[in-house]
C-alpha cells in the first residue's frame, strides 16, 4: 500500500486538491444556500414535496433524479443539509475527474495524462456547478461512469457489464433526460464492436447477451416508471419537460407562460436575445401538447433542422452566462475559463478527433479487406 501511494503521490495530491477546492468553493466562496433561484429553487421545492410524499405533476416536470438525490440528502442530514450536498457534489465531481484520468492513462503518455488531470481539476465550470442545487454535477458523474464502463468493459466476456450498462444509462437519464441519447449511441457503438470487429461470435452467444441486456433495461425501466408514478401520480417513463423544451427549441421563443401562470424561459435563449414570448392555455406539464406545437413550428420552418448543428458551438463552448452571469466576479472566472478552453484545449480536441477518424478509417478498411 505504501509503495502504491509513493508511486502515485502526484496523482493523489492533485485529486485531493481538486476535492478540497470544490468543497471550499461550495461551502465558503459560493455557498449553495446563498444562491437559490430559478431551477435551484424548483429542485428544492420538488424535493420538499417529495419528502412529504405528495404526488404532483409538478414533481415530475423536471427529471426526478436530482430532486430525489437532494431529498435523500435532506433525510440523512436534516441539520447540515446544504453542507452535506456540498460535500457530496464535491465528491461526485472528484469521482468524474478520477474516472476520466484513468481512461486518459490508457490513451496518453504519463506526462500528458498528468496534464489532463491538472486541466480537469482546475476547469472552472465543473467547480462552479458544484456551488448550486443543480443536476449538472450528478449528471456529469453518471455520464463519465457510462464512458468509463464502455471503455474498459467493451471487450470483457463477463456479462455483468452488459447488465449494468443499461441500468447506468437509465439512472443517468433520471438526472438528465438527454443522457439517454448518449447511452443509446454508445450502445450502438458497442454493438458494432461486438458484431463487426469481434470474431467467432455465434448466434447462441448473441441471444444470451440480448437476454442480459433486456433484463437490465427492464429493471431500470420498471424503477423509472415506479418513481415517476410514486411522486407524480402518472405512469410515464420520462419527465414532462421534454415537450416544452422541444417546443422552445423549434419555435425559438424567449420565454412562455402557461395556463397556471408559471413563466419559464431557457437561459440560453434569453442570452441570445430571442424576443418572442407567448402565453399558452395549457400547463407546461402537458408534454404531448407542446410536442405537437414544436412539430408545427418545425413544419413551418423546416430549415430549423439545419440550423441546429450551427448552434452546437455556442451551447458547448460559448455559453458563459448561466448561471454565473447573475453574480459579479464569478462570471469573470467563467468567461476566462471558456476563453482558455477555446484557445488551448479545443484545437487539441479537434486534432485528436481527426487522428481518431483517420485511424478508424484505416482499421475499418483493413477489416473489410480481410473479410
Amino acid at each position: 500500500m505504501r509503495q502504491w501511494i509513493r508511486h502515485h503521490n502526484t496523482e493523489l495530491l492533485l485529486v485531493t486538491i481538486a476535492f478540497f477546492v470544490r468543497l471550499a468553493f461550495s461551502l465558503y466562496f459560493h455557498p449553495i444556500d446563498k444562491f437559490l433561484f430559478s431551477d435551484m429553487s424548483s429542485y428544492l421545492d420538488i424535493s420538499h414535496r417529495m419528502f412529504g410524499q405528495t404526488p404532483s405533476l409538478g414533481n415530475i416536470f423536471y427529471p426526478i433524479g436530482y430532486p430525489l438525490f437532494i431529498m435523500i440528502a435532506s433525510r440523512l442530514f436534516p441539520v447540515f443539509f446544504f453542507s452535506a450536498v456540498a460535500i457530496l457534489q464535491s465528491l461526485l465531481g472528484t469521482i468524474s475527474i478520477v474516472l476520466l484520468y484513468i481512461i486518459s492513462k490508457k490513451l496518453l503518455a504519463k506526462e500528458y495524462s498528468i496534464l489532463f488531470l491538472i486541466i480537469l481539476a482546475s476547469y472552472y465550470p465543473w467547480i462552479d456547478f458544484g456551488g448550486y442545487l443543480m443536476s449538472e454535477t450528478l449528471a456529469t458523474m453518471l455520464l463519465t461512469a457510462i464512458i468509463f464502463i464502455t471503455f474498459f468493459f467493451r471487450h470483457q466476456k463477463n456479462r455483468l457489464w452488459l447488465f449494468l450498462f443499461p441500468i447506468l444509462i437509465g439512472l443517468a437519464s433520471l438526472a438528465r433526460a438527454n443522457l439517454l441519447i448518449t447511452g443509446v449511441i454508445l450502445a450502438f457503438w458497442l454493438s458494432y464492436q461486438a458484431i463487426i470487429i469481434r470474431k467467432n461470435i455465434n448466434i447462441l452467444q448473441i441471444i444470451r447477451n440480448l437476454i442480459v441486456i433486456f433484463c437490465g433495461v427492464s429493471l431500470v425501466g420498471l424503477l423509472t416508471i415506479f418513481l415517476y408514478y410514486k411522486y407524480g401520480g402518472l405512469i410515464t417513463p420520462t419527465s414532462l419537460n421534454g415537450g416544452f423544451v422541444f417546443m422552445e427549441g423549434q419555435c425559438l421563443f424567449r420565454g412562455a407562460t402557461d395556463s397556471n401562470g408559471w413563466s419559464f424561459g431557457p437561459p440560453v435563449f434569453t442570452q441570445r436575445n430571442f424576443l418572442v414570448e407567448k402565453t399558452f392555455d395549457q400547463p407546461f406539464t402537458n408534454s404531448s401538447y407542446f410536442y405537437g406545437q414544436g412539430v408545427q413550428c418545425l413544419l413551418t420552418n423546416p430549415l430549423r433542422i439545419f440550423q441546429k448543428p450551427l448552434e452546437l458551438y455556442y451551447l458547448f463552448f460559448d455559453n458563459v452566462a448561466w448561471p454565473s452571469s447573475n453574480q459579479p466576479g464569478f462570471d469573470l472566472f467563467m468567461r476566462v475559463s471558456h476563453s482558455l478552453f477555446n484557445i488551448f484545449i479545443l484545437p487539441g480536441v479537434i486534432l485528436a478527433f481527426y487522428f481518431y477518424l483517420r485511424n478508424f478509417r484505416k482499421s475499418f478498411s483493413s477489416t473489410i479487406s480481410i473479410q
